[in-house]
């Protein structure tokens, strides 16, 4: 199969976008849901073949990914996030003074 330059660029950018929305604390929980899907495809696509036991499969480095993106989806990013900014900026808004 054959995929054009282009179309790897724009799979990049999104990929990308997703990284850095994760890093900021912008739609924690549902850009770490979209991560760990793109590292289960990661460990599905290339390296499943390779593993030879169940051992195998949770020391790879992907395998860990999801956890965390997974912890991620369940905690939400904290306080220093933009979530945590924006929710209090929109209360702080709606409540009548």
């Amino acid at each position: 199969m054959f995929v054009s330059t282009s179309q790897r660029t724009k799979g990049l950018q999104r990929v990308t976008d997703l990284t850095s929305r994760l890093i900021l604390g912008l739609g924690t929980r549902v850009v770490a849901i979209a991560e760990a899907v793109i590292m289960a495809n990661a460990i599905w696509m290339v390296q499943f073949k390779d593993v030879k036991s169940f051992s195998e499969l949770l020391f790879l480095s992907e395998f860990l990914s999801i956890g965390i993106f997974v912890w991620l989806a369940f905690t939400g990013a904290g306080k220093i996030s933009l979530d945590h900014w924006l929710v209090h900026k929109l209360r702080g808004a709606a409540q009548p003074r």
